[in-house]
């Protein structure tokens, strides 16, 4: 980003960090509106006078033009919010990238369909499902053994999404056991609650989660200051347990079983029922303000924002779970096998939704979404008859309404884009 302001100071940043700085750059300047702006060459004359040994080589993506100087932290926000990321300013920029896009390229310039996503990330929209507790079995996980990196963490962090489909006190999703320790970390259910251990040092919290939904759950822990869980972004509890421990590189990490030894003695009663997606362990405490990047407002299919992706930052990802092959009757799955399990859709394969399921649609009041991806405007008696109208329309995924005397005006999304704050709008995002 380069950020000018004639009356302070111009600077550069790189990756959300500033790279450069000048007071007083072209101080009293001002950049008269109506020129031709150029991308791709360096002009020498209005709209010309290009030079071969001057014109750009590469890519480009997501350039946007504001007509004030962004300050770092906005700066920061954008970055943090990954490559992918729908992060905002304040005020739109004066010329977005939709403009830019709207343009027609000249000569071998070319606009090019690209995924936000890494193409050579395989674990995209694949969700590790394990039987319902009724066909629940020690035969069910997915083992390793766990290099953090480093000979041994004084902090992590484990981040997932979580649906459960059992209804006794308790099962265990994740289970790290070394020699000496077989709790040195696990997290699960317990007497009807979440709990998270370290090192044997249990943390009951007061956190209850129902069968059949989907839960972001983030449990951290650092030896200098303890544990604290979030669910869905919001913290839900903290413990001074497990200080001055450290969690040793090496040992057995199974998913799907509760170990009572390394690598074994598992109990049936404790085996898990229920599904797991983009499980990833962190080698540092995370944040609140990290925890809110990774939850992502509920985006389900939103990988890790860019700047996690660090050696010092990523112990284990779950590109690196997903290459694992399960045993027993656990399975990686995506698309429609996976959205008939209850996960969402992320692998953009077709799926025959055979009947309107109403509570499929997050609510965000008081945002509107922005952009030109709308499929039209439709006005119904109440808001059900507008959702099921988008459901039936091929093109619809999501809506913006607002109340009229005739009931609710909505206009039909045909893809999730950038939200903005507008007190008399509420947006719906079809997620199932």
């Amino acid at each position: 980003c380069a950020s000018w302001d004639a009356s302070t100071r111009a600077f550069i940043t790189v990756n959300g960090e500033v790279a450069a700085s000048q007071d007083g750059f072209q101080a009293g300047a001002a950049i008269r509106a109506g020129g031709t702006l150029v991308i791709g060459q360096e002009q020498d004359s209005v709209g010309g006078g290009f030079e071969a040994s001057q014109c750009y080589l590469g890519d480009i993506y997501n350039l946007n033009i504001w007509q004030y100087a962004l300050s770092e932290d906005e700066i920061d926000f954008l970055y943090s919010s990954g490559r992918c990321g729908f992060a905002e300013t304040e005020n739109d920029p004066q010329v977005p990238y939709s403009v830019v896009y709207g343009q027609e390229p000249q000569g071998n310039a070319q606009f090019v369909d690209g995924s936000c996503s890494d193409s050579e990330d395989s674990s995209i929209g694949k969700v590790l499902r394990f039987p319902p507790q009724s066909d629940a079995s020690t035969s069910n996980y997915v083992q390793f053994t766990a290099d953090f990196g480093v000979d041994a963490l004084n902090s992590l962090s484990v981040c997932t999404w979580y649906f459960k489909s059992f209804s006794d006190s308790g099962r265990f999703f994740l289970s790290y056991a070394i020699s000496g320790d077989d709790n040195a970390l696990i997290m699960g259910e317990w007497s009807d609650h979440f709990v998270f251990y370290i090192r044997r040092a249990r943390f009951d919290t007061d956190i209850v989660l129902e069968q059949q939904t989907w839960y972001h759950i983030c449990a951290t822990w650092s030896s200098d200051s303890g544990m604290v869980v979030y669910v869905d972004g919001e913290n839900a509890g903290e413990a001074d347990l497990s200080l001055g421990a450290t969690v040793p590189s090496g040992g057995n990490l199974i998913l799907g079983q509760e170990q009572d030894s390394v690598g074994g003695d598992f109990d049936r009663s404790q085996a898990f029922a229920g599904s797991l997606y983009n499980l990833n362990i962190f080698n540092i405490q995370l944040s609140a303000d990290q925890v809110a990047q990774i939850y992502g407002e509920g985006t389900f299919c939103e990988a890790v924002p860019d700047n996690f992706w660090t050696d010092e930052q990523i112990a284990i990802s779950y590109n690196t779970i997903s290459s694992m092959a399960p045993s027993g009757a656990a399975v990686f799955e995506s698309g429609e096998p996976a959205w008939r399990h209850g996960a969402k859709e992320c692998a953009q394969e077709d799926i025959d939704t055979e009947e309107h399921n109403p509570n499929c649609w997050k609510v965000m009041e008081g945002k509107r979404f922005k952009g030109k991806d709308n499929a039209g405007e439709l006005v119904a008696l109440d808001l059900a008859s507008a959702q099921a109208a988008c459901f039936g329309s091929a093109e619809c995924v999501a809506l913006t309404c607002e109340e009229v005397a005739e009931g609710v005006m909505c206009t039909m999304q045909s893809s999730f884009k950038k939200t903005k704050k507008s007190p008399r709008h509420t947006s719906y995002k079809f997620v199932c």
